[in-house]
């Protein structure tokens, strides 16, 4: 038993190890990683998840953690949504909440903060849409399909949790999250 714990945990530093290698290939070449490559590296906090692939759904009020090697100080985070019910779809990053607050408006705020007097974007039911962050020591940056949403010029905390939902205990809502890659730099 013991020894079959120790393998286990080799394992776990030999694909740190390789996540971090690849990440600093990916840095100097601008290459993406893959989040969902490694479905071990995501925990299911609450609600129903199912991994296929580079894609995986989201039921109820749920959230997904992700637990693999830590984020780069500066990066670019990059999500497909396409929401089949609901309209609470989330990613938490840090201090920030990505969100739609209502069927149609989607933005970025930071967690402390309840002023809504935001840029909002348009949100469609059942299309996929690209969520791109931009998050360094000095500011973050929100696009949804290309189109900058919000940008905040502000020091920034190193980000220690990164999590998605499909939806909370309103709207228990069912939500594709797809092609979750990282970008280390801006």
């Amino acid at each position: 038993m013991q020894i079959e714990l120790k393998q286990q945990d080799f394992e776990k530093a030999r694909l740190l190890k390789e996540f971090h290698d690849e990440l600093l290939a990916a840095r100097s070449s601008g290459r993406e990683i893959d989040l969902f490559a490694n479905s071990d590296d995501w925990i299911e906090v609450k609600g129903d998840w199912k991994f296929d692939g580079s894609k995986v759904v989201g039921e109820g009020d749920s959230e997904l953690l992700y637990q693999g090697p830590e984020l780069p100080e500066s990066f670019t985070l990059t999500v497909d949504i396409r929401v089949k019910s609901g309209v609470r779809p989330r990613i938490y990053l840090g201090e920030y909440t990505v969100s739609n607050i209502d069927p149609k408006k989607f933005v970025l705020f930071p967690k402390q903060k309840t002023n809504l007097d935001k840029n909002f974007y348009s949100w469609d039911h059942l299309k996929t849409h690209r969520v791109r962050i931009s998050y360094g020591p000095r500011h973050i940056e929100l696009y949804i399909d290309e189109t900058l949403v919000e940008k905040h010029v502000e020091p920034t905390q190193p980000v220690k949790r990164l999590s998605l939902s499909a939806g909370d205990y309103y709207s228990k809502g069912e939500v594709v999250f797809s092609n979750v890659r990282l970008r280390q730099g801006l």
